[in-house]
């Protein structure tokens, strides 16, 4: 609903990013950006809720982050709003011919740093990512490997090269905070253009390719966290152990052979069931017009 100017209302810088709010509103048909989400939605999928205390309401994605976030007593039950991923909304995908899937190809979307927690030895790690990955390639006779980068280790030089010399293709999304609607839409399209999808980590993005039915794996080295000094992020160390992936995401860590679509999988951690027809998310969503 629209909120009335006199209450105050709070919105979050990270509604924006990488389009959540845009598509949203293009869904309930509100396509004005001084159109703004009252509260915070879940910036992504996490093992926890990914999500901060404040601003309210929260709109979660699915059970398992309204779980956790339930375990915090300051939050209301009526601040806890289940809406899905704002992926469920994109519009339909293009027709795959006018994409131009390459069947024998691997997409690789690997666990990045942020701006709170680093790589103990960033180009160690890459280059220790891009020779699993050139391994890969040569075993199953792979005509192309690119790997999907988040800006922040797109943007130096040293990781693309640590990549490059391994013979590993390198892209990106773009920036999530400036992208609106097209960085899911490119998320999409590099997902549906390869034959399958890998991650040394379970993260947003796999869960995403799982959902557009590309066969998934997690495999690889993954990368050593440190977190910067005074980081208010959370960090979850278990989206790459063994223990934690086999219990709650069986057959994804798995090798190469044995990657198979993982949609059930995908459809409940982006919360499809929760999804909104277009008057229920005018019900449950907050809005206002702010600067």
């Amino acid at each position: 609903m629209i909120v009335n100017a006199e209450v105050e209302a709070v919105t979050s810088r990270f509604n924006e990013f990488s389009g959540h709010a845009a598509i949203l509103r293009e869904y309930m048909g509100a396509g004005d950006d001084r159109l703004k989400v009252v509260g915070q939605i879940q910036h992504g999928w996490s093992v926890g809720g990914n999500v901060y205390t404040d601003p309210k309401p929260l709109y979660i994605w699915n059970s398992r982050s309204a779980g956790w976030i339930r375990q915090l007593s300051a939050i209301a039950e009526e601040d806890i709003r289940l809406i899905g991923s704002p992926y469920l909304y994109l519009p339909a995908a293009p027709d795959l011919m006018d994409i131009g899937r390459v069947p024998s190809s691997l997409l690789a979307l690997p666990q990045h740093s942020t701006s709170g927690h680093r790589f103990e030895d960033a180009y160690k790690t890459w280059h220790a990512y891009g020779c699993w990955l050139a391994q890969v390639r040569d075993e199953a006779r792979l005509e192309q490997v690119t790997a999907c980068l988040h800006e922040n280790d797109y943007n130096d030089l040293g990781v693309r090269l640590a990549l490059g010399r391994c013979g590993i293709c390198v892209a990106t999304c773009g920036d999530a905070r400036m992208m609106r609607t097209t960085y899911l839409d490119r998320m999409r399209a590099l997902a549906l253009q390869h034959g399958a999808v890998t991650s040394n980590a379970m993260g947003t993005a796999l869960v995403y390719a799982a959902y557009e039915g590309r066969p998934v794996f997690i495999g690889g080295p993954p990368p050593t966290m440190v977190a910067v000094k005074n980081t208010p992020e959370e960090m979850y160390p278990s989206v790459y152990d063994p223990e934690w992936l086999d219990r709650e995401f069986p057959g994804w860590r798995c090798p190469w052979q044995a990657a198979e679509p993982r949609r059930a999988d995908a459809e409940r951690e982006l919360g499809a069931s929760y999804k909104r027809t277009r008057a229920e998310l005018w019900d449950m969503m907050d809005l206002a017009v702010m600067p």
